[in-house]
């Protein structure tokens, strides 16, 4: 595998700004995104075989062949998806010990502060915190040959987990327990494209889609003492590791009546691996593996009923653990095209965690051509996610 480290400004510039957004974000709890346009934020992160030809590239480049006779272009500018994960309040019980740690050290006799800093260092334990963004752009052309799609996807994630050593609560100096904080972002452009076939049989209809795109990574990674943390200070880090690669994303869809959609996708046939820097002994290896993937929908125009299911498990970081595969569940009903309403369920089908989540969210598209979606996923009140979008389509 070969991949370079670029240098352009405006490469540099791309990837500062989501590096900037994600610490920003850490500070809100939400959870783990699933989807990368509010439609599907809202549906819980199907599109295998739901996507409509604008947000195709997301999902699966043969739902560009998912449009009417009277679409001739349609704009996402843009869409936005931000979450977070931080069940355990791991800033808080942070910034608590640090307060408690400074206090006992001014006064290393007192026996109240004493058992107030150990308290407060046990309650730290082993918690982490989740942080994801999405940002996306998409242009496109439909038509009934080569419908083609140009578009951009940012995705960043980011993980900060801490460690407690037990020599540290009998007040060692300096301090074995450390936080952890790795940050890994995807940049990515590309055009995608697709042809529909008719079948002979019953005039089925299969469609095939690639998407040939560049992708710019980047990958930080920082590890401190317990007591020298600070959240701030990774605001803006200027010691990341990137590199630019080239990737494609290959699917089909088949339509075996009017209203019914079978899809699969294959995203990021090539993997790719950027490792970070070494901080304290430490270093992480950012990942972009295939992710297969297969759907189904039902879809009448009023009501449209999708699911997702992953094949196989993806990892972000080499060091943590895969993700587990999820079936996604998600339905919309159209009201006369001037409002949508919509809902989902995920559900972790590994085996290995419990994982129940829920979506919802509205679109309004009151003139046809213009519309607003938004969209949420929950799965308690500090592990949620939220998005955003605006389209036109005429």
């Amino acid at each position: 595998m070969q991949k370079y480290i670029f240098s352009g400004k405006s490469h540099m510039s791309s990837l500062r700004i989501t590096f900037i957004s994600i610490p920003f974000l850490v500070a809100a709890p939400a959870m783990a995104l699933s989807g990368s346009d509010a439609r599907s934020v809202a549906m819980a992160g199907t599109g295998v075989a739901s996507a409509s030809y604008l947000t195709a590239p997301f999902y699966n480049p043969a739902q560009l062949t998912n449009h009417v006779g009277s679409d001739d272009f349609g704009s996402l500018l843009p869409s936005v998806t931000l979450g977070a994960n931080d069940e355990e309040d791991l800033f808080g019980k942070i910034k608590a010990f640090q307060a408690a740690d400074r206090a006992w050290r001014e006064d290393q006799t007192n026996v109240v502060k004493g058992l107030n800093r150990r308290a407060k260092l046990l309650e730290v334990g082993t918690g982490h915190v989740d942080v994801s963004a999405s940002l996306g752009f998409a242009v496109a052309v439909p038509n009934d040959f080569l419908p083609i799609n140009a578009y951009s996807k940012t995705t960043a994630v980011s993980r900060i987990e801490a460690s407690v050593a037990p020599e540290d609560f009998f007040g060692t100096q300096p301090l074995k327990s450390y936080v952890h904080a790795v940050s890994g972002a995807t940049v990515e452009f590309g055009l995608a494209m697709a042809h529909a076939f008719t079948l002979p049989y019953r005039d089925y209809v299969f469609s095939v889609g690639l998407t040939p795109k560049v992708q710019q990574l980047a990958v930080h990674n920082a590890k401190e003492t317990l007591d020298a943390f600070e959240d701030d200070k990774y605001q803006i880090p200027s010691d990341y590791q990137s590199a630019s690669v080239f990737n494609a994303d290959m699917g089909m869809s088949y339509k075996p009546s009017q209203f019914v959609t079978v899809g699969f996708v294959v995203q990021n046939v090539i993997s790719h691996e950027l490792k970070s820097h070494t901080s304290k002994g430490v270093q992480v290896t950012y990942l972009v593996e295939p992710d297969y993937n297969v759907g189904i929908a039902f879809d009448n125009h009023w009501l449209l009923l999708s699911a997702d299911l992953d094949i196989n498990e993806t990892r972000q970081f080499k060091e943590f653990e895969p993700e587990g595969r999820e079936l996604k569940l998600g339905a919309e009903v159209n009201a006369w095209d001037w409002a949508q309403f919509r809902g989902g369920y995920t559900m972790n089908v590994s085996g290995e965690e419990e994982l129940s989540q829920y979506s919802a969210g509205i679109g309004f598209t009151p003139f046809g051509a213009v519309g607003v979606d938004l969209g949420v996923q929950y799965q308690s009140e500090r592990d949620l996610a939220v998005s955003a979008q605006f389209l036109m389509t005429f």
